[in-house]
């Protein structure tokens, strides 16, 4: 979308300072799940999720509730990886601050408190990548941080890293990312980073090339349905050889885990690739920039 209708989307006011931040972040219950304080309409402190798979901001019904926020007349509906269509009314939230970066009149999908995360969880809602724009953005799961770069010369720092180039793929005010990933076999996929999944998660149709044959030991098969009831089948194998980034080979994991799902995508990079890396999210340059976490 345009920078006017962002500016439409998330009214940034003037007084933002030219400072980075360093904000802290948790684990959910120490998986894979990485939560931030948050500042919501103003005075309420908060804790919201970051998930750069989410596509837009979402609220939990029960804070819509507490707060007498009504739904717009709007709409905001997506794909899930496994291809059903999922739909959700739209609220306004006055203001959502994370860190010194403050957002107000921001559209935000609502959704039943207990689809996510239980009652007492104390998660208010999720927070996509582009809520820093136009500002980089880094998750360090070594320090555990999340630093927003807002200085006027961002490439200062960055720190040393290797850079690789994503598809920012926009719809409405959803951002999805996409960046190339070789497999062990050679071919390269174009997947979904997403740090609101654990695991790689690749289609289905991959098993056979990795040498993953569903019958043989150790390859463990579940079924289950999701957050919105869809039933699904998932394998989960280890793969031997090396995943690494397509454009930049050093960026790299060994042996990892692989779920195989069919889905709508080649797959999704997760948590486990991801936290190894301190990893800078530049949707305005649209790349991501892979450093050593320890310094």
């Amino acid at each position: 979308m345009s920078r006017r209708a962002e500016s439409r989307l998330y009214r940034l006011p003037s007084w933002v300072p030219d400072v980075d931040d360093a904000i802290p972040f948790e684990r959910y219950r120490g998986g894979h799940i990485v939560s931030v304080p948050a500042v919501l309409a103003g005075t309420e402190p908060a804790r919201f999720v970051l998930d750069t798979g989410i596509g837009c901001a979402l609220i939990s019904e029960e804070t819509c509730r507490r707060h007498g926020w009504a739904p717009t007349g709007e709409s905001v509906g997506g794909q899930r990886m496994s291809g059903q269509t999922v739909s959700v009314p739209i609220v306004r939230l006055p203001s959502l601050s994370v860190g010194s970066v403050r957002r107000e009149n921001v559209p935000a999908g609502v959704y039943p408190g207990a689809v996510f995360f239980p009652p007492d969880a104390g998660i208010a809602g999720f927070i996509p990548a582009q809520f820093f724009e136009p500002w980089p953005f880094a998750i360090n799961s070594v320090t555990r941080t999340v630093r927003v770069i807002r200085s006027n010369s961002p490439d200062s720092h960055l720190g040393v890293g290797v850079e690789a180039p994503i598809e920012v793929r926009r719809r409405g005010f959803e951002v999805t990312l996409f960046l190339d990933l070789r497999l062990p076999s050679g071919r390269v996929a174009h997947l979904e980073v997403d740090t609101g999944s654990d695991n790689l998660i690749l289609h289905s149709r991959y098993m056979r090339e990795l040498g993953v044959d569903p019958d043989r030991p150790g390859v463990r098969t579940i079924r289950g349905k999701d957050e919105t009831g869809y039933e699904y089948v998932r394998s989960s194998a280890e793969v031997r050889g090396e995943f690494s980034v397509a454009a930049a080979p050093s960026v790299a994991q060994r042996d990892p885990t692989v779920v195989f799902q069919t889905i709508i995508h080649d797959g999704l990079i997760g948590d486990r690739f991801l936290r190894s890396f301190d990893v800078t999210y530049d949707l305005a340059r649209a790349r991501l920039i892979f450093a050593d976490p320890s310094t």
